[in-house]
């Protein structure tokens, strides 16, 4: 009788596996000047490949947060509406979004 042959992933194996560089997650923050995914933008900072970028204004890749939803990042985490609640009061920036590209 011919013994069978197993093949990787039968059986609960596992396939052997190239190993890989893990990825990544790229981060955008965005300062804008209120709430809305179209208020114009006054501050950017990037973390791409595990690198800071802080691009010049005019180097700028986004004009609003739409776009940077329009180009393929994430929102996951929208401003803090709590610190706004305060008119006396400065809380840094502005309006921070916080986006991500896997």
């Amino acid at each position: 009788m011919a013994k069978k042959e197993k093949k990787p992933g039968g059986d609960g194996e596992k396939s052997p596996e190239t190993p890989t560089a893990p990825r990544r997650q790229d981060l955008l923050y965005i300062q804008s000047t209120g709430t809305g995914l179209m208020d114009a933008i006054h501050g950017m900072s990037l973390v791409i490949d595990g690198e800071i970028i802080e691009p010049e204004p005019d180097d700028w890749p986004y004009a609003t947060v739409l776009d940077a939803v329009r180009d393929g990042w994430r929102i996951i985490k929208f401003p803090e509406m709590a610190l706004m609640l305060d008119e006396s009061r400065t809380y840094g920036l502005g309006c921070e979004f916080i986006l991500e590209k896997q």
